[in-house]
């Protein structure tokens, strides 16, 4: 029988509504209204790696040329989905991946942000992944045009955000290095008083994973946008996974249970799905290496 935990602090912890963006451009830093993240040196990784402070993780055997932006939920990283967080951290070193875990939620920052009213602005967010691309290609091994942003519900939003054109217009402009897709494990497409988080106006392949059960995702995703998106970034792949919830990789918050403005939400942690996301993660981002 699934547990169902009483609401605590973490109730926003992973909801996705939030304010309109300012529309500003990203490459104009005195008009950010937050600093820029701060991130660490690379290093191997080992059996005591953390997920906190935005660390850079080098895989123990031979580098692929890869890497990838492994960006937080609304909460960012904390001790109720920290080593779930890092299961993927570690999936992709094991698969020669470098891995940043990071959070937007950093020193300077606010403590979260979740609910209807985002502190943080989403061209802001989506400067963050730009950041963070050029910090790891600065890395040696690390191929420039192989970097990839993913993440999970409210990551995984920003992690394709990033990559609609208006943005990525302003990157190239300023020089910046580009993310060359993006992977979403549980996100929403849109919602009311936000810019769109997907949008067909995407210029780099996007697998989008879904569960049919998630009904944090809201109403925004469905064929037309996935088909605009495909056409827009070819080799871009759609995935419901059948009886899944919001969180189905969350071990850690495993039978717990929120209200939602699109209802009542369990996350129930699914292995077989976890392991379904994971190869077709890797698939996809091993095609994009080729």
């Amino acid at each position: 029988m699934v547990r169902l935990f009483k609401s605590i602090a973490i109730i926003a912890g992973f909801t996705l509504t939030g304010c309109a963006s300012l529309g500003a451009n990203i490459t104009d830093s005195s008009k950010q209204r937050f600093k820029d993240n701060d991130f660490q040196q690379a290093r191997v990784i080992n059996d005591s790696a953390f997920i906190y402070g935005n660390p850079v993780w080098l895989p123990k055997g031979k580098q692929n040329g890869g890497a990838v932006i492994f960006m937080a939920p609304c909460p960012g990283f904390q001790q109720y989905n920290d080593q779930d967080a890092m299961k993927w951290v570690h999936l992709l070193t094991d698969n020669g991946y470098v891995v940043m875990p990071m959070s937007i939620n950093g020193f300077g920052r606010p403590d979260r942000n979740c609910g209807k009213n985002k502190p943080l602005p989403q061209e802001r967010m989506a400067k963050d992944v730009f950041d963070a691309a050029n910090h790891l290609a600065k890395i040696p091994g690390v191929n420039p045009n192989k970097i990839f942003a993913m993440g999970q519900s409210l990551g995984a939003m920003i992690a394709t955000y990033a990559l609609r054109e208006k943005y990525v217009n302003q990157a190239k402009e300023a020089g910046w290095v580009i993310p060359a897709g993006a992977v979403a494990l549980y996100g929403g497409c849109s919602y009311k008083n936000e810019d769109a988080w997907l949008s067909g106006d995407v210029t780099r392949p996007v697998l989008w994973m879904s569960g049919t059960k998630d009904v944090e995702r809201g109403t925004g995703c469905n064929s037309w946008l996935y088909n605009s998106v495909t056409k827009n970034a070819p080799g871009s792949e759609f995935i419901d996974y059948q009886g899944a919830t919001h969180c189905w990789d969350c071990s850690q918050l495993n039978g717990w249970t929120k209200k939602t403005f699109f209802g009542d939400q369990v996350y129930t942690y699914d292995p077989v799905v976890t392991k379904k996301s994971q190869e077709d993660t890797l698939r996809f981002l091993n095609k994009l290496m080729d």
